[in-house]
């Protein structure tokens, strides 16, 4: 688990200096570098967290490619960061797209009971304002609120 959480914080290492590359201010690359190089160097939960939280500012920007975006919602959910759920929530119901369709799976692999009212209300109100959910997405909206709905259960 260690090697594979070390191989996972060197090729975020890689895609974030790809997108520190694409900002115009050369300050930021030479931050996230050191940053980035802070976090290799001890791998602990609160090096996950600010793993985690790097992903999801990867996510969450629109002028990054589609491909890094979903490799970063994709990578939050491998670490199985709980704190990340209110953020990922705040992302949908999106535009339908890879990237709702990854942060749907990625909160149902997180299996966290906030999710579940959001994911209800995304698939009940695409029938009343005449929204058609893609298959998949909606296939996937499901089975997250299922994983999620349950856990609440087991919970309580």
């Amino acid at each position: 688990m260690r090697c594979r959480l070390c191989l996972s914080v060197l090729l975020l290492t890689f895609a974030c200096c790809c997108w520190a590359l694409q900002q115009s201010d050369p300050r930021n690359s030479i931050e996230i570098g050191a940053r980035l190089r802070a976090v290799e160097s001890e791998v602990n939960d609160e090096s996950i967290s600010e793993v985690a939280n790097w992903c999801l500012a990867i996510a969450e920007r629109r002028d990054i490619e589609t491909e890094t975006r979903v490799a970063a919602v994709c990578r939050i959910a491998e670490l199985g960061e709980r704190g990340t759920v209110p953020r990922l929530l705040r992302m949908l119901p999106g535009d339908y797209d890879v990237i709702t369709f990854e942060v749907i799976n990625a909160l149902g692999s997180l299996k966290d009971p906030r999710a579940s009212p959001v994911l209800d209300r995304m698939l009940s109100s695409s029938k009343r304002i005449g929204v058609e959910v893609p298959g998949k997405i909606r296939a996937a909206a499901r089975e997250a609120l299922s994983e999620c709905t349950h856990t609440r259960k087991r919970k309580d």
